[in-house]
């Protein structure tokens, strides 16, 4: 039998369409795990990302 996971797992940072009004039921909980993304990738001008430190606790967040 296949097990369902209850969340989403997501690397890094959320992509904004977790968070939109109406996927909760399909989002389930949210994870962030840390994939060693550098943090100056990020800051790049090319993304332009302002990234709190959200990982800077634990490998995976909830």
């Amino acid at each position: 039998m296949m097990r369902v996971w209850p969340g989403t797992l997501d690397d890094t940072v959320p992509v904004a369409g977790l968070s939109a009004p109406g996927v909760d039921a399909h989002v389930g909980e949210l994870y962030l795990a840390d994939i060693s993304v550098p943090p100056a990738l990020h800051a790049s001008p090319a993304l332009g990302l302002n990234v709190p430190p959200i990982l800077a606790a634990s490998d995976i967040v909830r």
